[in-house]
């Protein structure tokens, strides 16, 4: 709706979230019961799209708990931090993703900024050119890596 998107801090990735999002909030704890709150305007900025202009971030690190937020936001897109040098699995990072209509995942967008764009590699680096090889590099494993954990999620080929 309106050609722009938003995304709440639901469930962040850092081992810290634990302080606040998982405070009980009735029988739920809180990081569920902002998404309950949220669910209403996430189905209505859908309207007859397949995915919401409202997201929330689900971290990679928390599986079960993208998981079950999944299942409270059908329709929201997930933006997921974790992966990479928060050290979450690429099959974690894909825990809330859904198979869309031709069988891939979808539902969500990977972040991997720092183990992209300060990769171990770039620490032998001596010149520019070696900074971008070794970025270039962490790029390429990482969309392999997500690639080869889609296709065993979804199991398509």
């Amino acid at each position: 709706a309106y050609g722009r998107a938003l995304f709440v801090l639901v469930r962040t990735s850092n081992p810290g979230a634990r302080d606040f999002q998982d405070l009980e909030s009735g029988s739920e704890p809180l990081f569920v019961r902002v998404a309950e709150t949220l669910e209403p305007l996430c189905r209505r900025l859908a309207g007859s799209a397949a995915w919401s202009n409202l997201g929330i971030v689900a971290g990679a690190t928390y599986p079960d708990d993208a998981r079950r937020l999944r299942q409270v936001l059908p329709a929201a897109l997930f933006l997921v931090p974790g992966y990479g040098a928060q050290g979450a699995p690429a099959q974690d990072a894909l825990a809330g993703f859904t198979p869309g209509p031709d069988g891939r995942l979808e539902g969500g967008l990977v972040n991997a900024s720092r183990s992209i764009l300060f990769p171990k590699d770039a620490a032998g680096a001596t010149d520019a050119a070696g900074w971008e090889r070794a970025v270039d590099a962490a790029l390429d494993a990482a969309i392999r890596d997500l690639g080869d954990a889609s296709r065993g999620a979804s199991g398509a080929a």
